[in-house]
């Protein structure tokens, strides 16, 4: 027998490339959260029906999901890095509920930048927000996501955009000779290929072919080698290089005055060494624009339902 929809429980999901979290909103209160490796199910639906049944929930009634993809003119989305196509009517009835809606992920993230306390930001750098002024968002995960917030009014406007396939540029020769390699391999090198966790992955394993060190298998391997093995330091390092040159683009880009917000999961666990790296420099490296950057607050997220409290603001 189904069971009856809880009139006023939203299903709320964070769907990536490599990962899906869900859990219910009811009464402006989240539920358990659950974590689930997408190559272990089909499809969502799936991933949805088994969180509902290892928590006993009871059937929502719709469900609000941020996905990693550009959303089409129909409102479906096919995962950039997974392949999953989602079309809200399919999946509404897929999941018997009454409405499904579809957000780009980085969208949602932005979201929920207004609605984060001030220790779940930490300053990395620059002065004081302006405030009512444009905020940069962007995070590396299974891809990088961008996003950005405009004032409006008492309220914010999320942009919903493909900034991470923008073309990663180069610093300096080092970085000229890599993309050059790179791109023999894969034509275009846009930020994603390099500032995101396979990117970071694919840096490492450039340095080791170049050593005659073997190569890895998973970005967590090169994140837990860092300040033991040479070639995982450097990789971060470039990493972190690139990852300031695309935020300081991104905050010209917006006129950011109100804050750049490093969002995602791999970043806060490297506080440590995105702080000892050349982010820093590298953001601010606008030549006429130095000082400007300088003076704008970068903030890391901590926060790990970021996403979720964007969903729950457009209920």
């Amino acid at each position: 027998m189904t069971q009856q929809a809880h009139p006023e429980a939203h299903l709320l999901g964070d769907i990536g490339g490599t990962h899906t979290r869900l859990t219910l909103y009811r009464n402006g209160r989240f539920g358990p959260i659950g974590r689930y490796r997408n190559n272990e199910f089909p499809d969502l639906s799936d991933v949805v029906r088994h969180h509902l049944a290892t928590h006993g929930l009871t059937p929502p009634r719709s469900a609000v999901l941020a996905v990693a993809g550009p959303l089409e003119r129909d409102g479906s989305v096919t995962l950039t890095n997974r392949g999953w196509h989602l079309a809200p009517a399919a999946l509404a009835a897929a999941l018997d509920v009454a409405t499904v809606r579809l957000f780009n992920d980085f969208t949602a993230q932005a979201l929920g930048i207004p609605h984060l306390a001030a220790e779940e930001c930490v300053q990395l750098t620059g002065g004081d927000p302006w405030p009512h002024a444009p905020q940069a968002v962007i995070g590396p995960g299974t891809g990088l996501g961008v996003s950005g917030l405009l004032p409006c009014g008492e309220r914010w406007l999320a942009l919903a955009g493909e900034g991470g396939h923008a073309t990663l540029a180069p610093a300096d020769e080092r970085e000229s000779a890599l993309l050059d390699s790179l791109r023999r391999a894969w034509g275009h090198v846009s930020a994603e290929r390099l500032v995101s966790g396979p990117g970071l992955l694919a840096l490492y394993n450039h340095l080791a072919a170049g050593a005659g060190a073997p190569s890895l298998t998973a970005p967590p391997e090169v994140t837990t080698r860092a300040g033991q093995d040479p070639l995982a330091d450097t990789a971060l390092g470039v990493f972190f290089a690139f990852l300031g040159t695309v935020a300081g683009n991104l905050a010209l880009t917006l006129g950011a005055r109100g804050g750049v917000y490093l969002c995602g999961g791999i970043l806060p666990g490297l506080e440590a060494p995105l702080r000892a790296s050349a982010f820093r420099e590298r953001f601010i490296a606008k030549g006429r624009y130095r000082d400007y950057l300088d003076a704008i607050p970068v903030y890391l997220v901590t926060a790990p339902d970021t996403a979720f409290r964007g969903l729950a603001s457009v209920l």
